[in-house]
């Protein structure tokens, strides 16, 4: 699977690199034709556009200046949205203002295609050495720590919903609501751990069983729910449900999975 890269400036030509060195095949696309052609001096394959990127290309990064430069990529007239085929993934590193993202995203999921807002911070060092806005990997070292401690922190926090079943005020509701959800964003790292261990081979077909799966939760979530309401009369049962549901990703992390590292495909 070839993967996309168009930007390359200070952070995008570091970056860009490092997945080259990590043995992925990348088409690369700049403006400056000089740093497209060093890209493909170091084994990447050059693009002549960003619509004929989009066409070979399933998982797309961009790493831009600012808005204006990642909608025109997005949605302008040789962009992604009229040239990425249907499914394919837009993975936005760039710093661009929430609208901006949120609008782009909408356009995009209209011709079906996906799109991940995920700006990074650290500069050009951090670009270089491979470890850029993740602050526990700098810290230390360990990819299983990094992945795993927000996720069983932000599960923890979640379990915090079935608190709503022992207060009587609104503020109360409202809070332990809000800490709840905000421990679901937080814990959200399940597509970093599939990025970390999926084989390279089949990366693309293991991120969409994964997806898969979590349409399957969306669907089947509100069901059972909803059946638990019917049932019962009243939401209790429902916020233990949740908060279980949280319980059991706790102790899977915990217990069951092991190191987070790149799987391998035998011969």
């Amino acid at each position: 699977m070839r993967v996309g890269f168009i930007g390359l400036g200070i952070m995008g030509k570091p970056m860009c690199k490092n997945l080259l060195q990590a043995g992925y095949s990348v088409v690369c696309y700049n403006r400056s034709k000089a740093a497209v052609d060093a890209m493909a001096a170091a084994g990447g394959i050059a693009a002549g556009s960003v619509a004929e990127l989009a066409r070979q290309c399933a998982i797309i990064i961009t790493m831009l200046p600012n808005s204006p430069q990642v909608r025109e990529v997005a949605l302008g007239a040789e962009g992604l949205s009229d040239n990425a085929a249907a499914g394919a993934l837009l993975i936005d590193m760039s710093s661009i203002v929430p609208l901006a993202a949120r609008e782009i995203h909408s356009s995009l999921a209209a011709k079906g295609i996906r799109m991940i807002d995920a700006p990074v911070s650290g500069g050009e060092p951090r670009a270089v050495d491979a470890t850029l806005s993740d602050a526990l990997i700098r810290r230390t070292g360990s990819l299983t720590l990094a992945r795993k401690t927000p996720i069983i922190l932000g599960m923890l926090l979640s379990t915090s919903i079935v608190l709503c079943n022992y207060v009587d005020t609104t503020a109360l509701v409202v809070f332990f609501m809000s800490l709840s959800f905000f421990g679901k964003g937080f814990g959200a790292l399940g597509w970093a751990v599939i990025s970390d261990a999926a084989p390279k081979e089949i990366s693309g077909l293991a991120g969409g069983v994964f997806n898969m799966c979590g349409n399957i939760a969306g669907i089947l979530t509100p069901i059972a729910i909803g059946y638990i309401v019917a049932v019962t009369g009243s939401f209790h049962g429902a916020l233990l449900y949740v908060a279980l549901h949280a319980v059991g990703a706790m102790i899977a992390y915990l217990f069951m999975v092991g190191k987070i590292e790149r799987l391998q495909l035998k011969a």
